[in-house]
C-alpha cells in the first residue's frame, strides 16, 4: 500500500507547499515502514511557483539546470538558464540558452511595455530631479 507523502514543515499532504522553498522540499518524509530509514531519501519532481525542480544526489535543483548540464556540461560562473519561449517548464534542449545574467535582464527589460504617456511621465520627474548632499553627507533627491 502507497505511503502519503507529507512536508515536515508545514505538515501538506501530496503537494509541495507553495510557500516553502525547495530546500524544505528536501526533507519530506513517507508514512510507510521504508522511511524509518535513516538513509532513506525521495526522489522526483517538484512544482514550486512556476518552477520544475529536481531532486538529484546532493539537493534539489532546477530542472532546466540539470536538463543543460545533462546536455552542455557545466554552467559557467555568471551564466544562468534562459527559456527562450517564456515557459518555465517546457525544459526542452533546444529551448533552453544559457546567457549572461547581465545579458538575461536586459533581454527581459526589453520586453517590457510601457505606455507613451507613462513615458512622458518618466523623463518629466527625472529632468526635475538634483540630487544634493545633506549635512550628514547623505544624498538628497529634491526638485529644481
Amino acid at each position: 500500500m502507497p505511503g502519503k507523502w507529507s512536508i515536515k514543515s508545514c505538515g501538506l499532504a501530496h503537494a509541495v507547499c507553495s510557500r516553502c522553498n525547495p530546500e524544505f522540499a528536501a526533507h519530506v518524509s513517507k508514512s510507510s515502514r521504508g522511511s524509518r530509514n535513516g538513509s532513506w531519501n525521495p526522489t522526483g519532481l517538484a512544482v514550486v511557483r512556476g518552477r520544475a525542480f529536481v531532486r538529484i544526489v546532493y539537493g534539489w535543483v532546477l530542472r532546466a539546470q540539470a536538463v543543460w548540464v545533462q546536455h552542455n556540461g557545466t554552467i559557467p560562473d555568471g551564466r544562468i538558464i534562459h527559456h527562450r519561449n517564456e515557459d518555465h517548464i517546457d525544459d526542452r534542449i533546444e529551448n533552453l540558452r544559457c546567457m549572461i545574467v547581465g545579458a538575461h535582464r536586459s533581454l527581459h527589460n526589453r520586453t517590457q511595455k510601457i505606455s507613451g504617456a507613462t513615458r512622458r511621465k518618466m523623463s518629466r520627474s527625472q529632468s526635475l530631479r538634483e540630487f544634493t548632499r545633506d549635512e550628514q553627507g547623505r544624498f538628497t533627491c529634491g526638485t529644481v
